[in-house]
């Protein structure tokens, strides 16, 4: 039937549809000619009938002969009765006449219920004769177009299976039906988890830093690589990170006149750079709002490998380099958000960072603290 459907879709050239079943209860009848017509007119007709009938029954002068009647002309009740000798609910029936122009030809198409042998369909056109092998099958597309449906009964629903399980005693209750999930919903839930407990991160972060809320140097670059493992309790909120960071701030200005440097009247310029390597290691805790947002938090200890370089110079006079290094612990915390967005996490994050110094001449501050806004991405294992 839906075979039947389309392929009259196709007659119409549009979206109908035709009713469950319609397509093998209609015949497609051979046309029924009236006065002189060449074979070839006659044929070039029959063929595009054929070419457009598609799921429709298409009967041919063999199987037509077997109905008692011959010719039919406009006579429904006729066609009707033609379709009942062939066992069809519906009968497409076409004539093609000759008038007084040798060169063209009345065509006429007309669907039949059989049941009522009443006319459900009309259609009528005057076909040049060059038109013979193609206009004939679209005045049957426009017919079949506007043509009512059969209405057929619905169909009986299945009956199931006889069971074959045991029936259950008097009074008990039926055992849970399971009910498996849809590749749908397994792909949501699979997504949900993808969104908020990945096992494991890594990424990257660039931001600056601000020194000045905990000492004198200026502000800097920080540039961070991470790894983060989530452990596998509480829906994977409670992780592990492992941080290498590198930042170099800086200070630079003038020292107080010393009368014992004679270049320069005794005032002395200096510029102080520190190289920071910092290893972190700390635990975080992320909590998913929704699937794309994941606010965190975390807190470790750092080892910071330091390396100070202080140059002075008196005017135009250099008063040496000086070198000092330092290895010493600190302390990270952290405080951020991130959005998913492909296969990871969009970061913004605000760094807290505070690592006391001793015997550490070069600086001139007791610790190397500051405060950091970072964005990164960290992608999702």
């Amino acid at each position: 039937m839906r075979l039947a459907v389309t392929c009259a879709l196709l007659l119409a050239g549009s979206g109908a549809a035709f009713a469950e079943g319609e397509g093998e209860d209609t015949a497609v009848l051979p046309v029924e000619v009236h006065g002189e017509v060449p074979e070839k007119i006659v044929a070039k007709v029959n063929r595009s009938l054929a070419n457009r009938a598609g799921g429709l029954a298409l009967v041919d002068a063999d199987e037509r002969a077997h109905s008692k009647r011959d010719v039919c002309g406009a006579d429904a009740a006729c066609w009707a009765e033609v379709g009942r000798d062939l066992n069809y609910q519906r009968v497409l029936a076409t004539t093609l006449t000759a008038g007084a122009d040798p060169d063209r030809y009345r065509f006429e198409a007309l669907l039949i219920d059989v049941g009522t042998g009443k006319v459900v369909g009309r259609a009528s056109r005057s076909v040049p004769r060059g038109a013979a092998s193609n206009m004939p099958g679209k005045v049957v597309g426009e017919l079949l177009w506007s043509a009512p449906r059969i209405e057929l009964p619905p169909p009986e629903p299945p009956k199931p299976p006889p069971s074959t399980e045991d029936p259950l005693p008097p009074g008990a209750e039926p055992p849970p039906v399971m009910v498996p999930y849809t590749q749908a919903e397994v792909a949501q839930i699979v997504i949900r988890r993808d969104a908020t407990a990945p096992t494991a991160l890594i990424g990257a972060r660039i931001g600056a830093t601000i020194p000045q809320a905990f000492n004198t140097l200026g502000t800097s670059f920080l540039i961070e690589v991470e790894g983060a493992y989530q452990l596998p309790f509480w829906r994977r909120r409670i992780g592990v990170f492992l941080g290498v960071s590198y930042t170099q701030p800086g200070r630079s200005g003038n020292r107080p006149v010393d009368a014992r440097v004679l270049p320069n009247g005794g005032q002395v310029s200096y510029n102080l750079t520190l190289d920071e390597l910092g290893f972190a290691l700390g635990v975080q805790l992320r909590y998913p709002i929704g699937r794309w947002v994941v606010p965190y938090a975390g807190a470790g200890a750092q080892l910071l490998l330091t390396r100070a370089t202080l140059a002075q110079t008196a005017g135009r006079v250099d008063l040496g380099t000086l070198h000092e290094q330092s290895t010493r612990y600190g302390f990270l915390g952290r405080l951020g958000v991130g959005v998913h967005l492909g296969p990871g996490d969009v970061v913004l994050e605000l760094q807290i960072g505070y690592s006391p110094l001793s015997d550490f001449l070069t600086t001139g501050d007791n610790n190397t603290g500051h405060l950091a806004f970072q964005l990164g991405y960290l992608i999702r294992i």
